[in-house]
């Protein structure tokens, strides 16, 4: 990837969740600015299906889950987001569908710079969020 574009996004269909291929790129450009630098990742929306398959490949998990992350090389990497799993998700923690599908998102790009689940994850996550939110409803 050309070093202005650290974001390939293979499928875009969020449009359910009004944000834009611009939003998630603004908001990508912040969390680089916190986290990493050099942040390279590629993105795509699948169906549970699909996530499903690939969980049970490689993690062999029967289900599907809302973000599979696959660390390439230092801060590049590949993030799968079931957006089915983020739908039902964000009504079962009582979320708005953006501000949940940016949460996982920012969890999967912890999980390519190699930040595993912990207190200092979470902290980090939702500090992130926060930044999030503030560019996604400016936006509108």
């Amino acid at each position: 990837m050309k070093r202005k574009d650290f974001l390939k996004i293979n499928s875009f269909w969020i449009l359910p969740f009004f944000i834009t291929k611009k939003d998630v790129e603004r908001i990508l450009e912040e969390i680089k600015k916190e986290v990493c630098e050099d942040l390279e990742i590629d993105l795509s929306f699948d169906d549970d299906l699909s996530i499903e398959e690939l969980n049970k490949k490689f993690l062999n998990l029967k289900s599907p889950t809302n973000v599979l992350s696959f660390p390439e090389e230092k801060g590049s990497g590949s993030i799968m987001i079931s957006l089915e799993t983020v739908f039902r998700e964000s009504f079962l923690y009582n979320q708005p569908l953006e501000e949940h599908l940016i949460r996982i998102l920012i969890h999967g790009i912890l999980h390519i710079l190699n930040i595993d689940h912990s207190p200092y994850m979470f902290e980090l996550t939702e500090k992130l969020v926060e930044k999030s939110k503030t560019i996604l409803y400016r936006s509108y």
